[in-house]
């Protein structure tokens, strides 16, 4: 193992040494080549065993592909926790009756329990998940959202047949 590793370093010395620091690539990616080469001078099925396949390429998440998404949950999901927030202070600060109260929340429940239905499929995978535990919990979960989300149980848009019957080969 130490041989390997003290062959790995050569290699990796000789091709930074041989790549000059007058390359026009950023230094990360010649950094990278170059692991790579020496990677795959010491062991030739490196590349067969490390290289991406074209799903592992189509599936890779940038950096900034996080970011999109936390922008686009709390631009859709922001507003309607903001009004369940108001609605709340609204009732203690005016200390609105029972039965309002009740129908308020109805209301609302009946309002935003489609665009989250919506906004789970547009976002798919975890928060699928999530809706399809929800809407098994009527026990805390308000009614309107487990009617809304029962449909995520059996009837979420499905990937097309091609795509998964790769994903089964690797």
């Amino acid at each position: 193992m130490r041989a390997l590793a003290i062959i790995a370093l050569s290699s990796f010395w000789a091709t930074i040494s041989s790549t000059g620091a007058t390359s026009s690539c950023s230094p990360y990616s010649t950094l990278r080549e170059a692991i790579r080469s020496a990677l795959q001078q010491s062991n030739p099925t490196f590349s067969t065993i490390f290289s991406p396949s074209k799903l592992e390429q189509e599936s890779f998440v940038g950096p900034v592909e996080p970011v999109f998404r936390f922008v686009k949950f709390w631009t859709n999901v922001g507003p309607i926790v903001l009004h369940y927030k108001f609605t709340e202070v609204w009732f203690k600060v005016f200390n609105i009756d029972l039965s309002v109260r009740h129908e308020s929340w109805e209301a609302l429940h009946e309002k935003y329990a489609p665009a989250s239905l919506q906004f789970i499929l547009d976002l798919k995978g975890l928060f699928v998940k999530i809706g399809q535990v929800m809407s098994s919990r009527a026990d805390f979960v308000p009614i309107q959202y487990v009617d809304s989300f029962n449909m995520l149980q059996d009837s979420v848009p499905s990937w097309e047949s091609g795509r998964v019957k790769e994903i089964v080969r690797e």
